[in-house]
C-alpha cells in the first residue's frame, strides 16, 4: 500500500512531496508551474508543548 502526502518544513515553509509505494519512497521539493519551489507563509507561534 502506497502514499501520497505534502510535508511543510516548519521553520522554512518549503514543501516537500512524499511518495511511497509500501517497498521505497522518497521526497521531492515541490514545484508550481514555473519551476519555482513552494513556499507557505509559517507562522513562529508555539501552538503546543515545545519539544
Amino acid at each position: 500500500m502506497g502514499c501520497t502526502m505534502i510535508l511543510v518544513d516548519s521553520e522554512t515553509g518549503v514543501n516537500y512531496l512524499y511518495v511511497s509505494d509500501g517497498g521505497g519512497g522518497g521526497v521531492t521539493p515541490l514545484l508550481d508551474r514555473e519551476g519555482k519551489v513552494v513556499v507557505t507563509p509559517v507562522s513562529h507561534t508555539v501552538k503546543g508543548p515545545e519539544l
